[in-house]
C-alpha cells in the first residue's frame, strides 16, 4: 500500500503500468525482489502494487496527493 500511496502522491490517479513497472526498483527494496524462493518479479510487484492502488480510496475518490500521508 505504501509503494501505491508514493505512486499517487507522485503521478495521480492515472495509473500506467509501464512507469510503475519501472519504478517498483525505487519502492520495493532488492533484497524483496529478488530474494531467494520469491514468486514475485519486477512485473508480480507491479500487479500487486496495482491491485493496491485500485482498492485504495485515493483513487477511487477525488483526493488531493498533499492530503495522502506516508508511513514514516
Amino acid at each position: 500500500m505504501i509503494a501505491a500511496q508514493q505512486y499517487f502522491i507522485e503521478y495521480g490517479r492515472n495509473m500506467e503500468m509501464s512507469r510503475l513497472v519501472e519504478l517498483v526498483p525505487t519502492y520495493i527494496p532488492d533484497y524483496m525482489i529478488a530474494a531467494r524462493g520469491s514468486k514475485r518479479d519486477i512485473h508480480g510487484w507491479a500487479k500487486e502494487i496495482g491491485k493496491a492502488f485500485g482498492k485504495a480510496y485515493f483513487s477511487r475518490e477525488p483526493t488531493l496527493p498533499q492530503s495522502v500521508r506516508l508511513l514514516q
